[in-house]
């Protein structure tokens, strides 16, 4: 099932909320799918994958009547968040499991040991991150814009239901690991520094090993924003390359640094003579074919 893709799709305005479960093969046809009807609409922007399992967060972020998207999400800190545990081959339903009122845009990697799934995910205690901190981005207001996203460590018993969950003492979006090497204990690498930079977006880059809890960072400190990183795999070492906002010195920029030594600071460095707005997400590619 190599190139093999799963993903999910929320309906939350049907007049039962639902979750939409694909599995896409590496030829881009689809080979299943699956509606599963939700307790409630809470959000859902992103899943776990495991080599057996397939896990979605039904968080307290309940979607509702609004003008708009954000209008429409409702935060409802009374209310427990869902972990739906799925099998991966059929889609079945394995665990339903209350968890403590929560709202998370990603996750990072997964393990299984036994019967325990480990997983992390950039936590936030509500989601002011989206009713306010967005808000006032959107319009280029000033801060402060709230709570900075934590990684957060779970370690989930299928047998009985348990979780634990463990702070990691890392204020972490935007988290990546090594995709070659999917379903395995290792690293974690993301934006970071929230709360310490003048702009209260993130100016570091950090890595965790999220089963010892060492840590990683380059901050690059007052006047810079930095974007996702992303891994690029070398042929005898690997590289973390993202993008930046130098906003002190009006310019775009992209960096590289070494996987192994992120402390080090950035191995190469490019500017653009112009400021691009700040995005999102990244991709890398290592090569493109041109067709004529």
């Amino acid at each position: 099932e190599k190139g093999d893709v799963w993903t999910i799709g929320s309906v939350p305005w049907a007049r039962q909320a639902m979750l939409v479960l694909y599995h896409i093969g590496q030829d881009g046809e689809l080979k299943k799918s699956k509606l599963h009807t939700l307790d409630f609409a809470g959000y859902m922007h992103d899943f776990v994958l495991t080599s057996r399992y397939l896990i979605a967060l039904n968080s307290s972020a309940v979607m509702g009547d609004g003008e708009t998207f954000v209008d429409s999400l409702q935060w409802q800190g009374d209310r427990p968040s869902q972990l739906l545990v799925f099998d991966r081959d059929d889609f079945s339903l394995v665990k339903k499991i209350e968890i403590p009122p929560t709202f998370v845009f990603h996750f990072g990697n997964a393990w299984e040991e036994r019967d325990v799934i480990h997983f992390t995910a950039c936590h936030y205690p509500d989601m002011k991150t989206v009713s306010h901190a967005m808000r006032r981005l959107a319009k280029q207001q000033h801060g402060p814009y709230d709570h900075a996203p934590e990684l957060v460590r779970y370690s989930l018993k299928l047998v009985t239901g348990d979780v634990q969950l463990e702070r990691l003492g890392v204020d972490m979006e935007f988290p990546g690991f090594d995709r070659a090497r999917p379903f395995s204990k290792q690293s974690v690498f993301g934006v970071s520094g929230h709360a310490s930079s003048a702009s209260e977006l993130a100016s570091a880059i950090v890595r965790i090993d999220p089963a010892m809890g060492s840590l990683d960072r380059y901050d690059y400190g007052d006047g810079v924003i930095v974007e996702e990183p992303l891994l690029v795999a070398g042929h005898t070492e690997d590289y973390i390359v993202h993008s930046f906002l130098d906003y002190g010195r009006k310019r775009t920029g992209v960096a590289v640094l070494q996987a192994s030594n992120l402390s080090a600071g950035p191995v190469a460095l490019a500017h653009m003579s112009r400021i691009l707005p700040l995005g999102f997400h990244g991709c890398f590619l290592s090569g493109l074919s041109a067709t004529s």
